[in-house]
């Protein structure tokens, strides 16, 4: 497990060339340090060397952890993200021989410079004021200056810590403001490096009833694909699913140290599945791009604006990192949910997300989406083994505060929000739909999910039904053979089908036969088969969420429309047609 750690963290860095490393350290020496993503780099060249890779790098690695213990103490740089990552730099290669004892010791005496109160940017007023998520951070970073020797942590924690267990809800996840899926993941691993670093202060149990609560429901909420929950901001990098890992690794090794060793094995299991996740899109994405999409580079089409290349493509390294120290070698992997199935899941109202997971297709819904980010409904299917954006992986935003235009580069420091938003024609998810005055109106556009509940669960089949906020019920039986979906309403009713077209390199090849009421999405050796009791509508509507473009399709019926939803390996006999006829889209 652990190689396949490294090897990703490798695979991370090998997207910047020694030329762009050396341009990424010039203008840092020119303008300054101020932000997190040179340390990071840094950090990373520093601790794969200690394991033997890289090594070419020592001249420049030498220069860019030397300007980086001098420029940290005494400016604000996104230290709280960062000092943590050059300590665990300094203890990697402090088991190795690379740099002179006298380098090692001129760092550290740098390093303990920095004044916690003044040099980080996120400090609690009091230890029962709730602020964000950077406080984590900043605890993390602070408790490694201590674990290397350059500072005494205990009165910073004791401050920091307490603010973030006040964001802590009923299932011990963490609520960062607007409750994004991926913030929860990072600050529970920021907890999780403190313990396993050894922090034994009066917020220890806390922490660690924390962590294992949150983890039970992580384990559950994990894709077919091996993929972490879509939901608000930051969803879609590469880096989502080392945060996945990583808290993985930390909860089985915490159950092979209680004895249980299948659940420690499920755990496990979890963790290679969500490297294995990574490693499939470093592939697809030939290990150059930082988003699941392939738009170009320069266009930050996905992204948001704090979301740049520079700093997240890195931060896939550092985070599989943690899985990397947190992993216990001797845990024997055991089948996780994501590969077994047959149940549902649900969050908090705080995180509003309801997933079923069978016969190797995974639903996820939103039932109270973002609307800068989501839409509530339907927001996810993905199929075992096959291309995760196929079917969907995230839903469509009206006006999403990410990129989804691939003409412009985007301001790498402009915040959340681009200056000319851009749109899509409305909210989309995948759901019902009425027709009002020859428009139709969607259920996603309406409101929250009024109800959503597991009907059925066992291994062959699992049933849910809901009704969405125009008063429709929705039903889905889940089995090996597919998705079922019984809409029932009133007068002309619809559901919202999007069909992926373009991913900003590669696009599907689409058989529409009207006659037979089906449709046939071919793309990556798959084929995704919609079809439906009444009509299947092409509405020639385009909408894009972070993965590319999709045309929105609709089933349309009386009162009640049955839709049947399959995904399956293509048998080579559309491959030819594929490639004859796709020209793009």
């Amino acid at each position: 497990m652990r190689e396949r750690y490294l090897r990703i963290m490798e695979r991370a860095l090998e997207a910047y060339t020694p030329e762009h490393i050396r341009e990424y350290l010039d203008s840092v020496r020119e303008k300054g340090l101020t932000e997190h993503g040179f340390p990071r780099l840094t950090a990373n060249i520093g601790i794969l060397m200690a394991h033997g890779k890289r090594t070419e790098l020592l001249p420049v690695f030498l220069e860019m952890m030397d300007l980086c213990c001098f420029q940290m103490p005494g400016r604000h740089a996104a230290n709280d993200f960062s000092v943590k990552e050059i300590c665990f730099a300094l203890l990697e290669l402090e088991q190795t021989s690379l740099i002179p004892l006298e380098r090692m010791q001129a760092w550290k005496e740098d390093l303990r410079r920095l004044d916690a109160w003044q040099d980080y940017d996120c400090i609690a007023p009091t230890p029962d004021t709730r602020v964000g998520n950077w406080a984590a951070y900043g605890a993390a970073s602070e408790y490694l200056r201590e674990v290397t020797g350059q500072s005494d942590a205990s009165a910073f924690l004791d401050r920091q810590i307490p603010s973030q267990l006040l964001s802590v809800e009923e299932n011990g996840m963490y609520r960062d403001p607007n409750d994004p899926i991926l913030y929860d993941l990072a600050t529970r691993c920021q907890f999780a490096v403190l313990l396993h670093f050894g922090y034994s202060g009066q917020y220890r149990d806390a922490l660690d009833d924390c962590l294992k609560k949150s983890g039970m429901l992580t384990l559950q909420m994990q894709s077919v694909t091996g993929e972490m929950a879509f939901g608000g901001r930051s969803n879609q990098y590469l880096f989502n699913e080392a945060y996945l890992a990583s808290a993985c690794a930390y909860e089985a090794a915490r159950y092979a140290g209680e004895g249980d060793m299948t659940l420690a094995g499920q755990f496990q299991d979890a963790a290679a599945m969500a490297a294995d996740s990574i490693l499939l899109w470093l592939d697809r994405l030939e290990g150059k791009r930082h988003i699941k999409n392939r738009y170009p580079m320069d266009s930050s089409y996905g992204c948001e604006g704090y979301g740049y290349f520079d700093k997240y493509m890195i931060s896939l390294a550092s985070f599989i990192y943690l899985a990397y120290l947190f992993t216990a070698v001797t845990v024997l992997p055991v089948p996780c949910p994501a590969r077994c199935g047959g149940y549902t899941a649900r969050t908090s109202v705080h995180f509003h997300k309801f997933a079923a997971n069978c016969g190797g297709y995974f639903l996820e819904w939103d039932t109270a989406a973002d609307p800068h980010y989501d839409a509530t409904g339907l927001g996810r299917i993905h199929k075992a083994g096959a291309p995760s954006e196929l079917m969907l992986s995230v839903p469509f935003a009206e006006k999403p505060v990410y990129r989804i235009r691939d003409g412009k580069p985007a301001d790498h420091f402009c915040g959340q929000t681009f200056a000319d938003p851009d749109r899509n024609p409305g909210q989309l998810a995948m759901c019902g739909g009425v027709l009002q005055e020859e428009k139709w109106h969607f259920a996603c556009e309406e409101g929250d999910i009024r109800d959503i509940r597991s009907i059925s669960e066992s291994d062959t089949q699992v049933t849910v039904e809901l009704v969405n906020s125009l008063g429709q019920t929705e039903r889905y039986d889940i089995t090996a053979d597919g998705i079922e979906i019984i809409v029932t309403g009133k007068g002309r009713i619809a559901y919202a089908l999007p069909l992926f077209a373009h991913n900003g390199q590669d696009g599907s090849f689409l058989e529409y036969m009207d006659e037979l009421c089906e449709t046939v999405v071919c793309y990556d050796g798959w084929l995704y088969r919609i079809t439906t009791t009444d009509t299947l509508k092409d509405t020639k509507q385009d909408y894009r969420n972070r993965n590319g473009t999709y045309t929105l399709f609709l089933a349309e019926g009386t009162d009640t429309l049955k839709i049947r939803l399959c995904c399956e390996k293509d048998t080579g006999i559309r491959e030819a047609e594929y490639a004859e006829h796709f020209t793009g889209h």
